[in-house]
């Protein structure tokens, strides 16, 4: 399921874009700590998502779960599959004859975001980026979720007053906001709340922006 606003185009061209620096193939654990990166980095830029994800912490770390759903082929579409091809065992790769100049979505902004993330982290292999974004210096809203999945209700190293949250856990299998009422989010409606977990809480502000 797609969030509201959740701009398939632009991801599927981010996702082509890291392709392409590394390449033309990527592994996907990489890519995906990379995505959530682009995702966290241009909020923290820009105060606004580059493609209103819904962020997730995972086993692995955090991840930009829309996106990831999208590479691993449990969602499909036609936008998508027009700029990124099927994953292939633990790699990803674009569509042939795919290059930077078809990537006509991307703002200079966003380019800006990519280009710096990969400069920082393009020589890191799979597990060292996957380590780096389990630290609490580098992201503080990671909560181990021990076998699960958590909606993360921050992108900064501190909650405000309104939420004393801890990064999220479940209820009947259900996500939701760790530390506020619970009755209150499950009160509302399914796309309301992931709405709200990615777009609104979500807050990053300029200095916590990574030092790239």
């Amino acid at each position: 399921m797609l969030l509201p606003g959740f701009d398939i185009r632009k991801a599927a061209q981010a996702v082509a874009f890291l392709v392409l620096k590394a390449g033309g193939s990527i592994n996907v654990l990489k890519l995906s700590k990379l995505v959530y990166l682009a995702e966290r980095e241009f909020m923290a830029r820009y105060d606004a998502p580059m493609f209103y994800d819904k962020l997730v912490s995972m086993p692995d770390g955090p991840v930009a779960s829309i996106t990831l759903n999208l590479i691993n082929g449990n969602l499909e579409d036609s936008t998508w599959s027009s700029f990124v091809a099927k994953r292939q065992g633990y790699d990803v790769s674009v569509v042939d004859e795919m290059s930077f100049a078809k990537l006509d979505n991307l703002s200079k902004a966003d380019v800006t975001v990519l280009s710096a993330l990969w400069d920082k982290f393009g020589n890191y292999d799979k597990y060292a980026l996957r380590d780096w974004t389990h630290q609490k210096k580098n992201i503080p809203e990671w909560n181990d979720p021990l076998g699960s999945s958590r909606v993360q209700t921050q992108s900064y190293p501190e909650c405000d007053e309104r939420c004393e949250c801890d990064g999220g856990y479940e209820v009947s299998s259900e996500l939701v906001v760790a530390g506020c009422d619970a009755s209150e989010v499950l009160q509302a409606a399914e796309g309301v709340f992931d709405e709200m977990a990615a777009l609104v809480a979500l807050d990053v502000v300029p200095d916590c922006a990574l030092a790239i």
